[in-house]
């Protein structure tokens, strides 16, 4: 089939495990552009593209992705670190699995109960892209902000929320979750952007009685973790930029 062209061997570098990856498109040609979101897909084809590739493919972001990751579902809710883990000798942004086409691939491991939202999405005929919604990568460019690109890309993101997101599904991720800090910082963010929620919407209700809850005793958290910030946004108790 190679010789008839009917397979295509995709160039991989950087090939951690030696994968062979083809493409099977009778009408394809070896200039055709391929998407690196679709050869993650077709390498784990359970797991669910997410955080800067998924940034990217709802052009929350002008800057052009320089990693991409397939996340691995599996059960469970893991521990929530208030201070990051230094010196483990892991990598931040998970398993380096290739490179294609200049762009560095990752797998990495995704908590259900973290990932609520994820959905199918029709590329074309021959592709379908298990993907986050668009409101839960953003909530995981706060939970995951390095693996987002970094800091720009998640401010950049935000400024986009307020014309694309459903907050209504975002509050119901955010009830799934059940992180009181992760609601702390998204009512944080969108007071940051000056970004209006209607006290009777569904996350209006949510961040109105999350904030009712905070006290003095509450501790402080970073806005995005392991980040430091200098201001406070003083009624959710978070450091802010």
């Amino acid at each position: 089939m190679v010789r008839m062209k009917w397979l295509h061997c995709l160039p991989l570098t950087e090939n951690v495990k030696g994968r062979k990856i083809y493409l099977m498109d009778q009408e394809a040609t070896k200039e055709e552009v391929i998407d690196p979101l679709e050869v993650l897909q077709a390498v784990l084809p359970s797991g669910v593209i997410s955080y800067f590739g998924a940034v990217g493919f709802y052009e929350l972001t002008t800057q052009m992705p320089a990693f991409f990751h397939i996340g691995r579902l599996v059960s469970g809710m893991p521990l929530e670190a208030t201070v990051p883990v230094e010196g483990s000798g892991r990598n931040p942004l998970g398993m380096r699995l290739f490179d294609f086409d200049g762009i560095r691939c990752y797998e990495t491991k995704r908590f259900c109960g973290l990932t609520p939202g994820v959905q199918m999405r029709e590329i074309g005929p021959r592709t379908c892209y298990r993907v986050t919604t668009l409101e839960q990568t953003l909530l995981d460019t706060i939970l995951q902000p390095v693996r987002c690109g970094g800091e720009a890309v998640v401010f950049e993101a935000w400024g986009h929320a307020k014309k694309q997101a459903d907050f209504d599904r975002m509050a119901e991720y955010l009830q799934t979750i059940g992180r009181t800090s992760l609601i702390r910082r998204v009512g944080a963010m969108l007071e940051m952007f000056d970004t209006t929620v209607g006290d009777s919407s569904a996350l209006g209700r949510l961040l109105c009685a999350a904030k009712s809850r905070i006290g003095s005793h509450d501790e402080m958290v970073a806005l995005l973790p392991g980040l430091n910030y200098g201001q406070i946004s003083g009624g959710w108790r978070v450091f802010v930029p």
